[in-house]
């Protein structure tokens, strides 16, 4: 790791242990020799400081050049999503647009056949910015499922990120003319679409009612996953340890099961075979169980939990061949809820992350 700055550099100082770490100086720039990081690892370091009185004139300079620096194409898009998770595909754009009077009938606007001819192409979003007047519209968008997802489960997704509500009032959702959900403000969380075999071709038609009057629409974009069938699977049903406050794990509960307290407790043996293969730990429930705990190491989703089932590769954390410690938890404290399912799915390598 490389230290830029007009500054020169000696040493650093570890956080976590406080000692100091000699900088190395090549072609006049401050090094940091042989930095080991685990994956996830942060690691966080203080550098020696200018006067403080001359700080907030130091950080306003950064923050003011911020932008010029870097050799890269500006003009460079960002990577596709498929091309960084292979099993997405997004649904951003692509949509065609109807304002739809608020009493009217729908019906013929949702059903597959639908005739588009003439309807406004937009992206999946707010309308009210350019149809201040719009109060009810139709989205719809065809799309086709991938012919390698032939093997696991394929999941439709309209879901905010931040929480709350995803459709400004509420919509009903249509898959190929069928309604899928009905007065939805909350939209689809991972729903198995069973219709959605490999190579098959479908439309998806949302009938939103909006309120307010600028965030009429849609807050969140649409998107389709699937999960491939794992190579092999331990089921982790029976007996666990579970904690009210993460310190006493003094009762006993089977999982699958109903889920009272903030976290469950056991040990698996993760055989010796697998030690090629990526692991990961799956959860299905209504529990709002966040992520766990793998031989002392914290892992969790991402910050806002959208679905009741997820997998977390635990890779880079297991003991093949050993007794390994796991501990599912909730974030922030006890609650009630259920785990429907609670396993380890072995994937070959490259099979999950290329």
């Amino acid at each position: 790791v490389t230290l830029k700055g007009a500054q020169p550099l000696e040493w650093l100082m570890d956080i976590a242990d406080k000692k100091r770490l000699k900088l190395k100086n090549q072609d006049g720039q401050a090094v940091i020799p042989a930095l080991e990081l685990m994956p996830f690892e942060p690691r966080a370091f203080l550098s020696p400081r200018r006067q403080i009185q001359s700080a907030a004139e130091v950080w306003f300079g950064l923050q003011r050049n911020w932008w010029q620096g870097g050799d890269g194409d500006l003009g460079k898009p960002f990577p596709e999503v498929a091309s960084l998770w292979p099993y997405v595909r997004n649904f951003s754009d692509g949509w065609a647009f109807k304002p739809v009077a608020t009493d009217a009938e729908a019906a013929s606007l949702v059903g597959s056949d639908a005739d588009t001819e003439g309807w406004e192409t937009r992206d999946l979003g707010i309308w009210s910015g350019d149809h201040p007047t719009v109060h009810r519209a139709v989205f719809r968008r065809e799309f086709e499922v991938p012919d390698d997802w032939n093997d696991g489960k394929v999941k439709l997704w309209l879901r905010a990120w931040a929480g709350g509500k995803t459709l400004s009032k509420h919509a009903d959702i249509y898959l190929d003319g069928k309604r899928i959900d009905r007065k939805s403000k909350y939209g689809i969380s991972g729903k198995v679409m069973k219709e959605a075999v490999a190579g098959s071709r479908h439309v998806l038609a949302l009938d939103i009612r909006g309120e307010g009057v600028s965030d009429r629409g849609s807050y969140s974009e649409a998107w389709l996953s699937y999960l491939p069938r794992p190579a092999a699977s331990q089921d982790l049903a029976g007996t666990w340890q579970i904690s009210s406050d993460t310190v006493r794990f003094e009762r006993d509960v089977s999982l699958p099961g109903e889920w009272d307290g903030w976290q469950a407790r056991r040990t698996a043996v993760i055989p010796e075979n697998h030690r090629r293969d990526q692991v990961f730990l799956r959860c299905d429930g209504s529990a709002q169980v966040t992520g766990l705990i793998i031989n002392g190491r914290w892992i969790r989703q991402d910050h806002h939990q959208i679905a009741e089932e997820w997998l977390i590769n635990i890779t880079p954390w297991v003991k093949f061949g050993e007794e390994n410690e796991i501990i599912l938890g909730r974030l922030n404290d006890a609650g009630k809820g259920n785990v429907r399912a609670v396993s380890l799915d072995y994937y070959g390598p490259g099979s999950m992350f290329p």
